[in-house]
Formats: structure tokens, C-alpha cells, sequence
């Protein structure tokens, strides 16, 4: 672990405290696709964990990186209050009351900010919404944008087939 990766455990168990969740623990990861998770339990085996990722910590910086704090801290408490989250309606509350920025962790802003800072082997796009993916693999099904199918009815759609670059 590095100096910085240390400084930021130490806040997020300083959050974690302050918030009387003592029981949960702090773990780090490796990719470019996800910022942090909230896990409680794994094949029923009762667990308390906050994830982080390294890579993005050491891309982004502590400032930016601060907010995935937050954020995970209020899954934290969102589990231990109704034990499930989301990032449904209670979720931004628990958000706001500890000052994540909800809009901030929308899934295309983790991954385009990933994928511009990342060179992608593969990479598709959405010729309609612009937005980028980049799989690790080439896909051998067509796929469609996730975005633009939910909000024109849901399910594959072949004008929002996403396209290899």
C-alpha cells in the first residue's frame, strides 16, 4: 500500500467511525471501471466491506477520489438502515447527509472519465448517445446501448447497436 492509498483508508475508517459502523472494513482493488463498492455478505457469509480502487485513486488524485468515500459511506449507511442499496430515492438522502454529490456517480461519468484516461484495447460506441465502452474482449453477440434502449422501451435494439472502433 502506498502513502497515499494509506491517507485515504485512514479517512474512510475515520468516516466509518464517526458514523458508528466500527464493524466494517476497508480493501482495495484494481481496474479502470469502477470506483469503489459497498459489500455485506457473500455466499451468506456475513461481511462488511468498503472497496476502493487504487488505480483510479492514483489517476484522478485524492481530491476527486474523496468524493467515492462519500459515496460508499452512504451505501454503508443505507444497508445498516433498511438492509439493501441502491442508488434509489433513500440512497441520495443518505448521500446528501454526508456530503457525496449524487449526480457526480452516474455509471457513465466513472466510465468515461476511466476510458479517456485509459487506453482501451477495444472500444465501442454508441453512434447515437456518443457514450464508450471498452470491453476487454470483442463481443461475439451484437450488443445495444443500454442507455438508449431503456429509454425507448427497453431490450436490444438494433438502431442503438453499439459499434467497434
Amino acid at each position: 500500500m502506498n502513502e497515499l492509498q494509506a491517507k485515504m483508508e485512514s479517512k474512510m475508517y475515520e468516516l466509518l467511525w464517526q458514523y458508528e459502523l466500527n464493524h466494517w472494513t476497508v480493501s482495495w482493488f484494481g481496474g479502470f471501471k469502477v470506483w469503489g463498492m459497498c459489500c455485506w455478505s457473500k455466499r451468506g457469509i456475513s461481511k462488511r466491506q468498503i472497496q476502493l480502487n487504487y488505480q483510479l485513486l492514483e489517476l484522478h488524485g485524492e481530491e476527486r477520489f474523496y468524493d467515492t468515500l462519500l459515496h460508499e459511506l452512504a451505501h454503508a449507511l443505507d444497508y445498516e438502515s433498511r438492509g439493501r442499496s441502491d442508488h434509489g430515492i433513500k440512497w441520495k438522502l443518505w448521500a446528501e447527509k454526508v456530503g457525496a454529490i449524487p449526480e457526480q456517480y452516474d455509471i457513465k461519468t466513472k466510465q468515461e472519465g476511466a476510458l479517456e484516461a485509459v487506453k482501451q484495447k477495444y472500444q465501442y460506441k454508441c453512434e447515437t448517445c456518443g457514450k464508450l465502452i471498452g470491453p476487454t474482449r470483442i463481443w461475439k453477440r451484437e450488443k445495444s446501448c443500454g442507455d438508449c434502449c431503456r429509454a425507448n422501451g427497453g431490450g436490444f435494439q438494433e438502431r442503438f447497436k453499439l459499434v467497434l472502433q
